[in-house]
């Protein structure tokens, strides 16, 4: 394989799987932050990121649960075709304040 098929579908994969995470991950963050409490489903995280003039991305996934835990972080849940996402957000000691 060549050096620019390589970076291609370095590029591709990246695109389609960490970009879109860490993107999400950042949205939820900043509702997070903004609002002192988690998002309560894909709608309200939708209307947030739609206020937030460009700051975050639309959300990547067709399908979100969101499940905050005892210990006050948040389980999500999210799905596309061809695409899962599990993660767990923790709450800073600086945005539980």
């Amino acid at each position: 394989m060549s050096d620019r098929v390589g970076a291609q579908l370095a590029e591709a994969i990246l695109s389609k799987t960490l970009i879109p995470q860490v993107g999400f991950g950042a949205a939820i963050s900043g509702f997070r932050v903004a609002k002192k409490r988690w998002p309560i489903d894909r709608e309200e995280l939708s209307a947030f990121i739609e206020q937030s003039d460009g700051k975050f991305q639309p959300i990547p996934y067709e399908h979100v649960e969101f499940t905050e835990k005892l210990d006050g972080s948040l389980g999500v849940y999210a799905t596309s075709p061809g695409m899962t996402n599990r993660m767990t957000l923790k709450v800073n000691e600086s945005d539980a304040k």
